[in-house]
C-alpha cells in the first residue's frame, strides 16, 4: 500500500452493482481538500446501475464488465486499471 506523505492522491477505481450509495459518499469526499483520494474510474456488471448516472454527472469514466466469463473480466479489469494508472 502507498503511504500517503503530504499532497500526493493515490488514484482509486470503485466497483458498483447498483444504486451507488457508497460511490456517492467517496465522491464527495475526494472532492475535499484533505482527501487523500482521486477516483478515475467506476467499474459495474450492471449496465442499468444508478451508480453509472451519478459518476457520468461527476465527469469520472465508467466501465460495464460482463462477470460470466470471469478470466475475461478479471483480464478486462486488469487492462482497465493499467489504462487509468491505478495501481493495485
Amino acid at each position: 500500500m502507498v503511504k500517503l506523505i503530504g499532497k500526493t492522491k493515490v488514484c482509486c477505481a470503485v466497483f458498483i452493482s447498483g444504486r451507488g450509495t457508497n460511490l456517492k459518499s467517496i465522491i464527495n469526499y475526494s472532492k475535499k481538500k484533505k482527501s487523500k483520494i482521486f477516483l478515475k474510474l467506476v467499474i459495474t456488471n450492471k449496465s442499468n446501475a444508478y451508480g453509472i448516472k451519478f459518476a457520468k454527472k461527476n465527469k469520472i469514466p465508467t466501465k460495464i464488465i460482463n462477470y460470466k466469463n470471469k478470466i475475461k473480466a478479471e483480464k478486462e479489469i486488469i487492462k482497465y486499471l493499467d489504462k487509468y494508472n491505478i495501481r493495485l
